[in-house]
């Protein structure tokens, strides 16, 4: 990785690393807080946003288009394996909280059941015994 024969290749290569790098760390402003200088870095930090983050990726028109490169379909893939994963997790999340709701309700019954039982069972004894 990283060690290209061809001079072009090592150029391009060098040059999406350092675009991705400044995407991931830029915050969109400088220190002075003037917009970042770069002008493809907005537009590429909201396209690849919107790659990942898209509801629709099969109707949408920026990320069902046929000139999409096969990196940007990967990532809409990732996007929607990363939207199953997430569903999963969420249903997962909803099942276990309702069923330790259910545990705790089943618990308190209990707990009523032998609290009832045990007051009629001092109500039966206190009233034998007076």
């Amino acid at each position: 990785p990283g060690r290209h024969k061809n001079d072009k290749v090592r150029h391009v290569c060098q040059s999406t690393k350092l675009l991705m790098l400044h995407i991931r760390d830029c915050p969109g402003t400088t220190s002075s807080g003037d917009i970042c200088p770069f002008p493809w870095c907005r537009k590429t930090k909201h396209l690849l946003y919107h790659l990942i983050s898209c509801r629709a990726p099969t109707s949408c028109q920026i990320c069902s288009c046929p000139s999409l490169s096969n990196a940007m379909k990967d990532l809409i893939g990732l996007n929607a394996y990363r939207q199953k994963k997430m569903r999963e997790n969420i249903n997962l999340a909803l099942t276990s909280s309702s069923m330790k709701r259910e545990q705790k309700l089943s618990l308190k019954r209990k707990h009523v059941t032998k609290s009832t039982f045990s007051n009629a069972q001092n109500d039966i004894l206190i009233g034998s015994s007076k």
